[in-house]
């Protein structure tokens, strides 16, 4: 009715790659995927960092805790998990240079066995 309360997607810049519009609410996954942007991913609900990616510039909502598969330094460098991010403000990502290995919840948190 009036404009001003109408959700607006945003733009998201994927560095050296492209770039694409979210729809208001949807995860970078999902508009990435819709677009027919060739995003690293697998499980699709936060259960693998396969679709893993650095936040370079802009806002994201998590939609779930993601300290349970990124380590404490990929936290630090402003990674975020694709599927589980919707943006709040344009974004830019960074992709790793190699696809993520897939991991099982909890492997972040996993402590090597002592010898």
């Amino acid at each position: 009715m009036f404009g001003w309360s109408k959700k607006q997607g945003y733009e998201v810049v994927i560095e050296g790659r492209s770039s694409f519009v979210t729809e208001p609410g949807e995860t970078v996954l999902n508009g990435a995927l819709r677009s027919g942007i060739a995003f690293p991913h697998s499980c699709k609900v936060g259960g693998c960092a396969s679709c893993m990616c650095q936040l370079v510039s802009g806002k994201v909502k998590e939609l779930t805790d993601k300290t349970y598969l990124l380590t404490k330094e990929e936290l630090e460098q402003g990674f975020i998990l694709g599927c589980q991010s919707v943006p709040r403000s344009n974004v830019t990502l960074r992709l790793p240079a190699r696809p993520v290995a897939r991991r099982d919840r909890g492997s972040a948190r996993r402590i090597p066995p002592t010898p």
